[in-house]
């Protein structure tokens, strides 16, 4: 199953805002998400404890699966996919503009008019480096996914809007 995490703001005129936790099962053959969970505030979430149900009930899935027929059907998450900015919110990392920001390698930015990384061969994160908080300067706190037990590197593919566009 993919999963999707982002903020969508509901009005112009106020700052009200929806954070859908939503899910895809693989393979397409279900082309349509469906709604894991729903976070509404008037600011984004001031916390990640709207992640907390979601965890619970993902680790119950993954660790006992469900029964559909007579077949027990074991949940596994293979992306988690969301854009920058949520991404640093829910792996409670420094956001897109920051220095040691690249949730890829270990490169810290250097400022040139605006925060660039010229290295091209910086050594890789990975997921146990995550898990370890290797890097203190990426690191905001704890996120409660990973208690999950996915890849906090390798299950969040990049984000081609802010990286590319």
């Amino acid at each position: 199953m993919q999963v999707n995490i982002y903020g969508l703001p509901l009005f112009k005129s106020t700052n009200a805002q929806f954070w859908p936790i939503l899910g895809m099962i693989e393979p397409r053959r279900f082309k349509e998400p469906f709604v894991i969970g729903l976070f509404y505030g008037l600011s984004k979430p001031s916390d990640l404890d709207f992640l907390k149900e979601f965890v619970s009930d993902a680790k119950i899935l993954m660790d006992e699966g469900f029964m559909y027929g007579d077949k027990n059907w074991k949940v596994k998450i293979s992306a988690v996919v969301c854009d920058a900015p949520a991404r640093a919110m829910v792996e409670a990392i420094k956001g897109h503009g920051g220095y040691g920001v690249c949730d890829k390698c270990v490169q810290h930015g250097v400022w040139l008019d605006k925060v660039t990384f010229p290295e091209t061969n910086a050594a890789l994160r990975t997921d146990q480096s995550f898990i370890d908080m290797e890097d203190e300067s990426h690191h905001l706190g704890l996120t409660p996914l990973t208690e999950l037990g996915i890849g906090m590197v390798s299950t969040f593919p990049a984000d081609y809007m802010h990286l590319v566009c």
